[in-house]
């Protein structure tokens, strides 16, 4: 009796001396997990951008990634009207977003273009070109703290589009190499303020216009600010900044230009409703400053 008495305030000292530190240690293990993966509970749902990777903003990428084996699929239309020269042109966009890793994942676009110049009769309608990505958060914003996470990135675009019709961009293929950095800080104790930058090479392997071929590389900058304006953070404010430099052929209705726009979303943590505008300044000779419409939506699965 004496040693089953003995044997149990053994086994009960032992698990009062061992309790701190295994709750360290799972304190240590819950804290790397919410570092690793970007924890979304503040912002609740980090909605793909138009280019099918994760954002951010409309069109600027954030550094953050998907959890492995989580998927979101959207859709988007952007339409535009330009008076001088005298066409309009909607694009309807799908993309698709996956979580390889908690640190990688694999993004990518389609595209339905519809066009006219001037008239009705005008009207030309086919695919655009194909985009697949892949972005690697190298570094995690650390919990609590404003220094931004930071990802690398690299794109494939495939020359699917419409050639008869100018829908295409590439003729054989194009490559885009990214640089994100995003930072999502919280404000008094149950809201965030978000801050993204994006930057972009693109290089174009042959594009064919006026019938020579050559080779094609510019630069992208994307970056914006969001703020919840509800209590719950579902709804959401957007500004963004958008520019093109160094591109010597008009695509699509797009040479060099700078654009600021804002928009609202409205986000939960499976669905994602978006809609705004943006003012867009055209640097090339012979195109006035158009506005540019979109609206987007997404599901998280």
């Amino acid at each position: 009796m004496n040693r089953v008495v003995g044997i149990l305030l053994l086994i009960m000292g032992l698990s009062i001396i061992g309790e701190p530190a295994f709750s360290y240690e799972l304190h240590q293990y819950e804290r790397y997990r919410r570092e690793r993966t970007d924890d979304e509970a503040l912002v609740i749902n980090r909605a793909p951008t138009v280019q099918g990777l994760t954002g951010g903003l409309m069109f600027t990428n954030s550094a953050y990634t998907k959890r492995a084996g989580h998927v979101a699929l959207g859709v988007a239309v952007i339409g535009e009207n330009s008076d001088i020269p005298d066409y309009s042109i909607v694009q309807a966009i799908g993309t698709f977003t996956m979580g390889i890793t908690n640190s990688i994942e694999l993004g990518g676009r389609a595209k339905v273009i519809t066009a006219n110049l001037g008239s009705a009769a005008t009207q030309e309608q086919g695919l655009g070109d194909t985009e697949i990505a892949l972005k690697w958060r190298i570094r995690s914003q650390s919990s609590g703290k404003t220094i931004p996470a930071i990802a690398l990135g690299i794109g494939w675009m495939f020359p699917t589009g419409d050639g008869a019709k100018g829908f295409d961009e590439v003729q054989k293929n194009g490559l885009k190499f990214m640089v994100m950095a995003s930072s999502e800080a919280r404000v008094l104790d149950d809201s965030f303020v978000g801050v993204y930058f994006e930057g972009q090479a693109v290089l174009i392997d042959q594009i064919t216009r006026s019938n020579i071929a050559s080779q094609e590389m510019y630069g992208v900058v994307n970056a914006g600010l969001l703020f919840p304006i509800s209590e719950d953070n579902e709804v959401q404010f957007m500004l963004e900044y958008n520019q093109v430099f160094s591109k010597n052929f008009i695509t699509l209705g797009e040479g060099n230009y700078t654009a600021i726009g804002p928009a609202l979303r409205y986000v939960n943590r499976y669905f994602n409703f978006a809609f705004g505008g943006q003012f867009v300044n055209k640097e090339t000779a012979g195109y006035d400053d158009t506005m540019r419409y979109f609206l987007a939506m997404s599901l998280n699965f």
